[in-house]
Parts: structure tokens; sequence; C-alpha cells
């Protein structure tokens, strides 16, 4: 009797596993899809992060920009954390093989402009593919985060459509200068190869007036905010940005 008992204890402990086992991964899906700008005769590569039990999503929408000569999954230490607590996800690529090369000169914001007006315009056309496509995920209000250059385009989003913006996050932007406004709050994480151009951030005392945090990371390369980043610096970006948006993390 003692051996049956146990056999059943040891069954039922293996099914207890492999349900759990099952449910931790197929808690978070991800799936590439494809946004078509007819008006640029454009395809955007997206990447979309959400909890298979649509239940469960918060109704908020992230947009990742990605950045310049980056891969829009490699941020998953970021979208799949958020997507594990309820956000819908987006991981866009701006960048497709026809484009021209980002140029690079001495006025810089007026050189990149123009890049980064076609970034907003993809994610324009995001924001109307989620319409269609999720009508119970809001793109009233939004969450912006953005590494590099996507963190440019995210910035200047955010400042031409304060009243859409949520929040906004970069992660090591370096180009455009952050708006002071009361209507969303800001975080950037700050690699320490390179430095951020002059104007790019305000005054400490206007930062915190405005909701501005700015977070310096130690011995961080500019591109070492992707996927390849240390383990320490991801747990600093994850923590800081749950904070940030005041999520308890699970």
């Amino acid at each position: 009797m003692l051996k049956i008992l146990a056999s059943i204890l040891l069954l039922l402990l293996f099914f207890a596993c492999s349900e759990s086992q099952i449910k931790d991964e197929s808690i978070v899906t991800s799936r590439n899809e494809y946004v078509f700008d007819s008006n640029r005769n454009r395809q955007i590569p997206i990447q979309i992060y959400s909890l298979s039990d649509s239940s469960q999503w918060n109704g908020e929408l992230v947009l990742l920009s990605a950045g310049y000569g980056s891969s829009n999954t490699e941020y998953t230490y970021i979208t799949q954390e958020l997507a594990k607590n309820g956000y819908y996800v987006i991981s866009i690529q701006h960048e497709i093989q026809t484009d021209e090369m980002l140029p690079s000169g001495d006025d810089i914001i007026q050189l990149r402009t123009p890049n980064w007006n076609e970034g907003i315009k993809s994610i324009e056309q995001v924001l109307n593919y989620v319409k269609e496509t999720n009508p119970i995920i809001s793109t009233k209000k939004i969450h912006l985060i953005g590494h590099s250059n996507g963190g440019d385009i995210s910035v200047l989003f955010a400042a031409r459509n304060p009243k859409k913006t949520l929040s906004l996050i970069t992660l090591d932007h370096r180009r455009m200068p952050i708006p002071l406004t009361k209507k969303f709050k800001t975080l950037s994480f700050r690699a320490d190869q390179f430095k951020a151009d002059k104007g790019v951030f305000p005054p400490k005392k206007a930062q915190k007036e405005n909701g501005i945090t700015v977070i310096e990371l130690k011995n961080v390369d500019h591109n070492y905010l992707r996927d390849i980043a240390t383990e320490e610096t991801k747990e600093k970006v994850l923590s800081a940005i749950f904070q940030f948006l005041d999520i308890e993390k699970k």
C-alpha cells in the first residue's frame, strides 16, 4: 500500500511540474508581422510580444524602436518581461535593406530629421495596425521605448504627440533634445562610451520639475543595451523600468 501511495504521489508531482513548465514556456507569445504603408510602398517589420491569455492583458501598448543597425528582436530582456506583466509590446524595425545610410555631419539634427520623420510615419502606421487588429489595446496613450537612433525617433514622436504619450524611455539616445513637459514622464539610460550632444538633456532642476529621470550606467558601451548586455546591466535597466512604470515584477 505504501509503495502504491508513493507511486501516486510521484506521478502527481511529475504532472504538476510538467504543467508548470508548460505554463512558464507558453506565458508569452512572440510573432513576426509586417505592416504595409501604402503611401510609402514600404513593409515595416514588427515583432509582437504578449501574454497568450488575452484576458491578462492590461490594455496598454508599448512601442519599442530598435537602434540603427540593430534588429528589433534583440531587446527581449525588456519586451518579454513587459509582456509577461500584461503589456502589449511591439518592437519596430525602422531600417530595411533598401534604405540609404544614416547621414552624419556637423548639423546632425537637420541631417537626421528626415530619417526621424520616416520613423514617426512608421510608428503611426503601427498604431493604425493595432487599431484595426486589436481594438482592446489602447492607442490613445502609449509607452515609447527607443535605443540610440530609435530613441531619437521616440523622443521626437513624444515631443510632437505629448497627449498620446504615457511615458518615454530611451536607451542611450544622443541627438534629439528631451522636451520639457509635464504631460508624460521620461526615463533615460546613459552608457558611458559616448556623450550625448549638447542640449539633449535639460539642467537637473528642469529635469526634476518635469519628471525626467537620468540613470548613468558605468562601463557600459552604447550598443550593449540590447540582449548582448551583461546580466548586471540587464538587471539595472529592468529594475529601473519596472520602478518607473510602477510594476511589481513577476
